[in-house]
């Protein structure tokens, strides 16, 4: 048996590791934090983006100049009736000179309304160049929070508080034990890719008894006394022993079987004995199959 998922995590940033927050031999999920980085600067930067950002926000809601430049545009605008009105009442009232001044303010108050919208576009366009800055600032604090990836058990941890980390130097190993991968060979004059998808079942092999002997304690001692005190409890061990052992065969003999199903058959033959690599992947929710573990693969 193998692992499929032998994952080693690495930092994306250098810096300094601020806590670990995983210990070994303990499962997390993919979403757990496993160590942090010290990210004080990347804060402040982040709280220097929404600063920068509030700014562009009021600038941009400001409409003063645009508001000032209709008004403007207004006013000579009825400058220029009252005066054309003037010469049609009184010919000559007002002079073909001030006419074409007039004119020529309300073309600059026009293309002053125009210049406020142009500068309210670019305001707004301003305030999304901050909002970005802001969710990049973001985005280098959730860096220096080193996260799992995969579900699993912690089997190594690379790295301790106050060390000094490169981008891409591994903070620890984590391993998933579910599903897990048994492999093993077939006939490949027989069998081909046409396996895969099949489902198996794996019967773990029981591990070979312990041959260690137990020898009774003979030596008889005065009642009451501290040695036969220490032969009542090596009496009651020896019993503890024997429950254990029946237990432990009972155990073997209540095997449960592992299922899954064939994942990859190799199409290379084995030049002398004709055989092929096989891989089936097994549900493993319990734990109990561990990598190396040795049995019998049955294709149902």
């Amino acid at each position: 048996m193998v692992l499929i998922r032998n994952t080693t995590v690495a930092a994306s940033i250098p810096g300094r590791i601020q806590s670990v927050e995983i210990s070994e031999g303990e499962s997390i999920s993919a979403e757990s934090t496993i160590a942090r980085l010290d990210d004080s600067r990347a804060r402040a930067e982040l709280t220097s983006a929404r600063a920068a950002l509030r700014a562009a926000t009021i600038q941009s809601e400001n409409d003063v100049n645009t508001r000032y430049a209709e008004r403007t545009l207004d006013v000579r605008q009825r400058e220029l009736q009252q005066s054309t009105e003037a010469n049609q009442r009184y010919a000559g009232s007002v002079t073909a000179t001030e006419i074409d001044r007039l004119r020529l303010v309300i073309d600059q108050a026009a293309l002053s309304v125009e210049q406020a919208e142009q500068e309210r576009r670019v305001a707004e366009a301003t305030v999304a160049e901050k909002e970005a800055l802001c969710e990049l600032a973001r985005l280098r604090i959730q860096e220096h929070q080193v996260t799992a990836g995969i579900a699993g058990i912690v089997a190594e941890i690379f790295v301790q508080p106050g060390q000094w980390i490169d981008a891409g130097e591994p903070v620890a190993r984590l391993v998933s034990l579910d599903p897990i991968r048994v492999s093993g060979f077939v006939d490949g004059r027989i069998h081909d890719a046409s396996l895969v998808g099949r489902r198996v079942r794996f019967e773990i092999e029981p591990p070979k008894q312990s041959s260690a002997t137990y020898f009774p304690f003979e030596q008889s001692s005065a009642p009451g006394s501290r040695a036969a005190a220490n032969d009542a409890a090596s009496a009651e061990k020896g019993l503890d022993r024997d429950q254990d052992e029946d237990a432990f065969e009972k155990g073997i003999d209540e095997v449960t079987p592992l299922y899954g199903v064939v994942t990859f058959v190799s199409p290379e033959l084995h030049p002398v004995t004709s055989q092929v690599r096989l891989w089936a992947n097994l549900e493993n929710p319990d734990g109990r199959a561990r990598p190396g573990m040795h049995g019998k693969l049955i294709i149902e």
